[in-house]
């Protein structure tokens, strides 16, 4: 695995904020990006999860080694493929 990871800077709609997550010294948002309307309860849409991003509170990615960026990987991966459903 590289060990190399190169922050872009993007603009993304963001549906709603699962939670936050602290790995080492960063703080994480981890949000909605993409949904998918699924059905309705009492009037007010059901939303299946589509996609999730971690975003870093402080905008940069400061993971000192190797073994951080592994673990940050292993952690996101696992999040990001389960499946979740949402009311607003």
């Amino acid at each position: 695995m590289s060990c190399a990871f190169q922050w872009t800077n993007k603009v993304y709609i963001i549906y709603g904020v699962v939670g936050t997550i602290r790995l080492l010294a960063v703080t994480y948002f981890l949000v909605i990006t993409s949904r998918k309307e699924v059905g309705t309860y009492l009037g007010f849409p059901i939303f299946r999860v589509m996609s999730m991003k971690f975003m870093a509170c402080n905008g940069i990615l400061r993971l000192s080694s190797c073994q951080e960026v592994r673990t940050f990987v292993f952690v996101e991966k696992g999040l990001l493929t389960s499946t979740s459903y949402f009311m607003v």
